[in-house]
């Protein structure tokens, strides 16, 4: 069924198009030639516009979902509060375009051209073919504690990794990921973490985190002794435990890594 609806929205897209102005959406769909055009609000999910030019166009809250515009001239572009989500845009020149605000996630931009300074405030999770040094450490350490609090703990630890590569004696991501490894009940893990952490912190001086880093160390060793005794009696709260564990971890510690202390 979900084929066989995507095949219909493909068939009927360019019926449902709609723009300010009508004439600007016509010549781009014939042409694929609209400099300086009118195109806000429209409706092109879909549309197949690889190696269109599109400079200095009015993009705003356009619909581009599933697009092809790869190869294309989108510099200078207003594509405020745009959907691009899961659109191609391998190799489109984005010099200049304002992207604030735009729908970025699951898109292809390999060899795209745009800087991380224009990223800063699209939503771009997901997006495929970007460098990781084209990001801020910023953004995969709020997306990590993001994953953290919807219990999403495979994809925190991605996004610590990536975290880490950007900034590496970063504490506050070895004490997120510690919590995250520990969502999956991988204590040791969580606890070399939390350890690189406390040492980390009590290197810049931050007797806070030191803390913060040595209390989570000591509580996961204390969960993984009770999960043991527990094991070794024959009870079967062990999970229980861990669990219980995990929620106070959460509220105890998300709240100080929310400031993102280094």
């Amino acid at each position: 069924m979900r084929s066989v609806a995507w095949g219909l929205a493909i068939a009927l897209w360019p019926i449902a198009v709609w723009a300010e102005n009508p004439e600007d959406l016509q010549r781009l769909l014939t042409t694929r030639q609209c400099e300086r055009c009118d195109l806000q609000d429209s409706g092109l999910v879909l549309a197949r516009l690889s190696g269109a030019r599109l400079t200095g166009s009015n993009l705003q809250r356009a619909n581009l979902s599933g697009a092809d515009l790869s190869g294309a001239d989108l510099r200078q572009t207003d594509l405020r509060g745009a959907s691009l989500q899961r659109a191609n845009l391998a190799g489109a020149n984005l010099t200049g375009a304002r992207l604030d605000g735009v729908d970025l996630r699951e898109a292809w931009l390999t060899e795209a051209i745009l800087t991380p300074q224009q990223l800063a405030l699209a939503h771009i999770q997901g997006a495929q073919g970007l460098d990781v040094t084209a990001l801020p450490f910023e953004r995969y350490q709020a997306w990590g504690i993001e994953a953290i609090q919807a219990g999403r703990f495979e994809r925190a630890i991605s996004y610590f990794d990536l975290a880490l590569q950007r900034n590496p004696k970063s504490a506050s991501t070895y004490l997120s990921r510690a919590i995250a490894y520990q969502g999956l009940g991988r204590s040791e893990q969580a606890i070399a973490d939390a350890q690189a952490a406390e040492q980390l912190y009590k290197s810049q001086q931050n007797p806070e985190g030191e803390k913060r880093s040595q209390e989570l160390r000591t509580t996961i060793v204390a969960a993984q002794e009770r999960v043991a005794s527990s094991g070794s009696n024959g009870g079967n709260g062990g999970g229980s435990a861990a669990l219980a564990v995990l929620t106070g971890i959460v509220q105890g510690v998300l709240p100080f890594l929310l400031g993102f202390p280094f």
